[in-house]
């Protein structure tokens, strides 16, 4: 199995077409990126969909989808973590993690996303005292991979779906942890019992997600913002969709959802950013930064003001303004490393029958070439923003994008 190893900087990248690589740079000086439901369902497609068709059909648009349990049947958490009854192993699962710390949330009619009751307890506490309480409590945002990286017991749990590899955020994390400064991750799994919930929301920094069902099914509810009709509460209309066991759901940047548990669920999650959806993220925190300016306005006069505004930014978004750029940073090595190894071993270019090139090694660069042009455009969006006046770092950033694409034209 793929590990969930951070990945290292020769690891291949995703490959999408030529004619795909034109029409996503198009779609970006002309398209508007949307993250709303234009559809009346949440389409549905086998686990054996290419990158590339699923690139243009849900990355670049914006959409969500539901994956078949193709991609998931050769899982060991799979084989491991679930019950031959099809129900979480919970005797398993405490013999194994017992004494991780997780966090749990308590389940109540009138919870909100903002509003939520939580503590951290062992998981086999969680177990033995709340899993068959009268009230009911949510495992939620356990950090299982940074919690077992140290015995290395995540890295043969579950294969990172293709789809969803290229993860810029966990990636800049995985690098701050392996140079011992302040690391995080957002790699979790859930488990709740039947009925347990989690309300309203978008996700944290606007990204994208995608939730692995392992046993159980769930309920997602997505918000439509158009006049496609739907079933309607407190004047906000919803499509609904269930998800079975061994199940994708891939949730776009920034679309509102909520989800039920409709049995004893177990799940996967991860929260990941990648180029496609870069000008999220930025929006939120540039977004955030002026709420935190108004709310310090007062304070403008002391020193270390524009510091306390990042550290807000930081609390809310788990990033601030200088992570942002180190991301960015750190990502754009990962592909120019990966782009000069393609330069030292060009592909040898075969033609299939009908006389087409057809190279995986060119569709890497293609792919490469995309996520390069995504940044030098939002490198160039960041520069005019009053926080960012001056800073070197965004500018030999661009001149280096900007010098590579010439090179490789």
């Amino acid at each position: 199995l793929v590990s969930t190893r951070p990945m290292q900087e020769s690891m291949r990248f995703p490959a999408i077409a030529k004619e795909t690589l034109k029409k996503a740079i198009e779609f970006y000086k002309t398209g508007e990126h949307t993250n709303h439901i234009t559809q009346d369902s949440i389409p549905r497609e086998s686990g054996d969909i290419s990158f590339d068709e699923f690139f243009r059909k849900y990355l670049l648009p914006n959409r969500p989808v539901l994956l078949d349990n193709k991609i998931t049947q050769n899982w060991d958490c799979l084989n491991k973590w679930v019950s031959k009854d099809g129900m979480p192993a919970l005797d398993y699962l405490v013999q194994n993690f017992g004494e991780c710390n997780v966090p749990v949330e308590h389940c109540t009619t009138s919870s909100s996303y903002s509003e939520s009751h939580r503590q951290t307890i062992p998981l086999k506490d969680y177990v033995k005292d709340l899993w068959s309480s009268d009230s009911i409590y949510y495992l939620k945002d356990w950090h299982f991979v940074r919690d077992t990286k140290k015995d290395n017991i995540s890295s043969f749990a579950y294969t990172l779906p293709t789809f969803f590899s290229d993860d810029w955020l966990n990636y800049y994390w995985d690098q701050r942890s392996s140079q011992q400064l302040t690391g995080d991750d957002f790699r979790f799994v859930y488990l709740g019992p039947k009925g347990s919930f989690t309300a309203e929301h978008y996700d944290v920094l606007k990204s994208y997600s995608w939730s692995a069902n392992l046993c159980g099914k769930k309920l997602w509810e997505f918000e439509v913002v158009d006049d496609i009709p739907s079933s309607s509460e407190n004047g906000k209309k919803w499509i609904s969709c269930e998800q079975g066991a061994g199940e994708i759901m891939f949730v776009p940047s920034g679309l509102v959802h909520r989800v039920r548990n409709l049995d004893n669920c177990l799940s996967i999650n991860h929260n990941w950013l990648s180029s496609t959806n870069l000008e999220y993220s930025w929006s939120l925190l540039c977004s955030d930064l002026f709420s935190a300016e108004e709310m310090l306005s007062d304070d403008r006069h002391f020193d270390d003001w524009a510091e306390q505004c990042q550290r807000i930014v930081r609390a809310n978004a788990g990033l601030d303004f200088t992570d942002f750029v180190e991301m960015l940073q750190k990502n754009v090595e990962r592909l120019l490393s990966q782009l000069q190894l393609l330069e030292k071993n060009p592909p040898v270019l075969e033609h299939d029958q009908d006389g087409v090139v057809n190279h995986l090694d060119c569709e890497e660069m293609y792919y490469i070439g995309f996520c390069l042009f995504k940044v030098g455009r939002l490198t160039r969006q960041m520069r005019e923003h009053p926080s960012f006046s001056g800073l070197l770092v965004l500018e030999s950033l661009q001149l280096l994008i900007q010098e590579t694409i010439a090179h490789n034209q």
